[in-house]
């Protein structure tokens, strides 16, 4: 039976860890990417346009993953998480743009910092697993949201990082 302090609880515990494994991964992109001379900028994948031509653009664009988030979260009860709702835009700081010739960075220091966001991401399921098994503290969430965070990670969806990081490479 459905009981909502239970499902509240749940749900808060989950926020909590997913935006704590987010930024983490956030936080070390933004750090490879200034090594480089660049900024990363976190931004939610969306649908911005209906069809193919310039005229068939939203005003405003939909928020397509969380929408699919949400959904395959409800369908499958909390089983399934779908974390891949984000994309990073990387461009060449200010201070350094006069100098460079391109404005945005190049693919291979791009998919540099993209797989330095995976990588941080596994690292932490991993971290997490070998917490869960020394310690009395139940880490088994941590663990399953950040290897889901890792598995959404990797595909290859063009206007996401993964097909940033398999197209470009």
């Amino acid at each position: 039976s459905f009981i909502l302090g239970a499902w509240a609880l749940n749900f808060l515990k989950v926020l909590l860890v997913v935006t704590i494994s987010i930024l983490l991964r956030e936080m070390v992109m933004k750090i490879i990417s200034s090594k480089k001379g660049c900024s990363s900028e976190y931004g939610l994948w969306g649908v911005k346009r209906y069809w193919f031509y310039d005229e068939d653009k939203l005003k405003r664009g939909i928020p397509f993953a969380a929408i699919i988030a949400i959904f395959l979260s409800l369908v499958s009860n909390g089983v399934i998480f779908f974390t891949a709702i984000g994309k990073n835009l990387f461009c060449l700081d200010n201070k350094r743009k006069k100098n460079k010739v391109f404005k945005c960075m190049s693919q291979y220091d791009a998919c540099l910092a993209i797989a330095s966001g995976i990588l941080t991401t596994a690292l932490l399921a991993v971290l997490f697993n070998f917490l869960d098994k020394i310690s009395w503290v139940d880490f088994s969430l941590m663990v399953s949201i950040n290897i889901w965070l890792t598995i959404w990670a990797l595909l290859p969806i063009p206007s996401l990082n993964a097909g940033k990081l398999f197209m470009d490479s």
